[in-house]
Formats: structure tokens, C-alpha cells, sequence
């Protein structure tokens, strides 16, 4: 199975030490790739290919405004273009904005299974950190194949906008680099 797993960028963050760890597991027996969106090197160990955009964000903060469809228009091309050239059956988007790209990702390349896999509360997501870009949020949300979660509270709140949501935990050693 191929798999892209994407984030904003690599540097040192408990969502990006999460995706790594799961990414370098889920590498021992696919094929697996990460797409970053920065052009900063990777602070953790990769076991997998590492892919950046060509038009590369090197805020160093996750994003957290409006427009994000707008703002990220490169880098979403790029996505695209990387998910079709790599023939990917799985897209793994971590957090809001770049869940908030699944519908034109789907737009794109309908045949690749969209997950949006989410490392905060949803009051956390939907009053705090995306509440200026709900409505793509929400889209991006609708647009997914799957949404995980890590609460039970989540699974409740997040199923009245996607029915695919399922809580997931990651059994993996965090403290390995």
C-alpha cells in the first residue's frame, strides 16, 4: 500500500513527532512517503521519503487563519500533482488546514482514500485554532474518507459532521528517535 503522510513542516511539535512515529512504523511494511509543505529539514528520524513542495511555508507556526484554499493554493497544487505521479491509495492530512484541502484533493484524485486524522479536542479545532476558517474546516471534514480522533468526546462531537469518524490510539514507543 502507498501511503503520503502529510504536514505543514517537520520541526519540533507533538503532532509532527506523532506523525513521524506512526509514519516510520507504518513504513516497515508499506511504502510510505511525507509531504511537507515547508522546506526545513525533518527534526526527526525519517524512514521514509521525504517530499517538500516546490513553493515552500517556513512560518514555523501552524497556521491558524482564513482562506486557507486561497493562501495555500501552491502547495495544494503540489500535494495533488505528488498523490497523482505517486499513484498513493492513502492520504494521511494531520490537523485542520490540511484537512481542510480533502475536497479538492477528492476533486482531483478520487480514487485515493482521504483521512483526516485530528490530535486535538474539537472545541480546541473549532473555537480556537480554525475558527477563521471554519467553513473550509467543516468542508474538509465532509470531504474525508475517514476522520480520527482521540476521544470518545471527539467521536461524539465530530460524527454529527462526518459519520466516519473513529477514535484511534497510537501504540507505538515515543520515546525512540
Amino acid at each position: 500500500m502507498r501511503i503520503l503522510i502529510c504536514v505543514e513542516n517537520l520541526l519540533m511539535d507533538g503532532v509532527k513527532r506523532v506523525a513521524t512515529v506512526l509514519g516510520n512504523e507504518l513504513a516497515r511494511t508499506n511504502d510510505v512517503a511525507f509531504f511537507s509543505m515547508a522546506s526545513t529539514p525533518s527534526f526527526f528520524e525519517l524512514n521514509a521519503t521525504l517530499i517538500k513542495t516546490s513553493k515552500p511555508v517556513n512560518t514555523g507556526r501552524s497556521f491558524h487563519g482564513s482562506k486557507p484554499l486561497t493562501i495555500y493554493s501552491s502547495q495544494i497544487h503540489d500535494l495533488i500533482q505528488t498523490l497523482i505521479q505517486g499513484n498513493y491509495d492513502i492520504v494521511i492530512l494531520t490537523a485542520g488546514l490540511l484537512t481542510s484541502f480533502s475536497p479538492l484533493i477528492k476533486a482531483e484524485v478520487p480514487q485515493v482514500q482521504v483521512i483526516a486524522w485530528l490530535h486535538n479536542n474539537y472545541e480546541t479545532y473549532m473555537d480556537n485554532y480554525y475558527r477563521n476558517m471554519q467553513s473550509e474546516f467543516i468542508a474538509g471534514l465532509r470531504g474525508a474518507d475517514r476522520v480520527v480522533v482521540l476521544t470518545n468526546h471527539d467521536v461524539i462531537r465530530f460524527s454529527k459532521i462526518q459519520s466516519r469518524t473513529i477514535k484511534r490510539l497510537l501504540c507505538c514507543n515515543y520515546g525512540q528517535k
